[in-house]
């Protein structure tokens, strides 16, 4: 999937998974507080 912010994208949680091509990206600031982030071929 994708995620995209036209402006400041911030998030917060416990487990990210960004896996298979997945896209997260912001215009302006991205911030990312999680405890676990997978991001293998993302």
């Amino acid at each position: 999937g994708q995620m995209l912010a036209q402006g400041t994208l911030t998030l917060r949680g416990d487990t990210l998974d960004n896996r298979q091509n997945g896209f997260i990206g912001a215009t302006q600031a991205l911030a990312i507080n999680v405890t676990n982030i997978d991001n293998r071929g993302g």
